[in-house]
């Protein structure tokens, strides 16, 4: 069974659904702080995995590799 659309789900179920971008903390603080509507709430975030380290961005290596110093230093 295929979990996307994730949204159109959790808006079936009946939640008020907020998708932004995940590395936004502006959107992410607003999303939070908005005010419920009587029912529950779900903030999906789309991010990238391991954004910003040009070495593991967007790969499975983002999962278990640690960003070395060299790799914060062109972040």
């Amino acid at each position: 069974m295929d979990l996307e659309p994730f949204g159109a789900k959790w808006r079936s179920f009946g939640f008020e659904t907020i998708e932004l971008d995940g590395h936004d903390w502006a959107a992410l603080v607003a999303a939070l702080e908005r005010p419920t509507r009587g029912r529950p709430r779900v903030i999906l975030a789309h991010t990238v995995k391991g954004k910003g380290v040009a070495r593991i961005e967007n790969t499975v290596a983002s999962h278990y590799k640690p960003a070395l110093a060299a790799d914060l230093e062109l972040a």
